[in-house]
């Protein structure tokens, strides 16, 4: 018999989906709106953030980088 394997995200998925729905059906109205929304920007950007890398650019900076004499 061949176990299943499932990805890490759909485990995240689901407990970040329980936690909105906890977070919706236990605040009143609007509150818990916003709360919904600040859990799934901070998800969004947490999932985002170690893909994010610096971007070089290849242009020369704009004030020179020498010191003073």
């Amino acid at each position: 018999m061949r176990v299943p394997v499932v990805a890490p995200g759909v485990l995240l998925a689901g407990a970040g989906l329980g936690a909105v729905l906890t977070v919706v059906t236990l605040l009143p109205g609007p509150v818990g709106l916003a709360a919904t929304i600040g859990l799934l920007c901070a998800g969004a950007f947490l999932l985002v953030l170690p893909n994010a890398r610096t971007v070089r650019s290849h242009r020369a900076p704009a004030t020179s980088t020498t010191p003073p004499r």
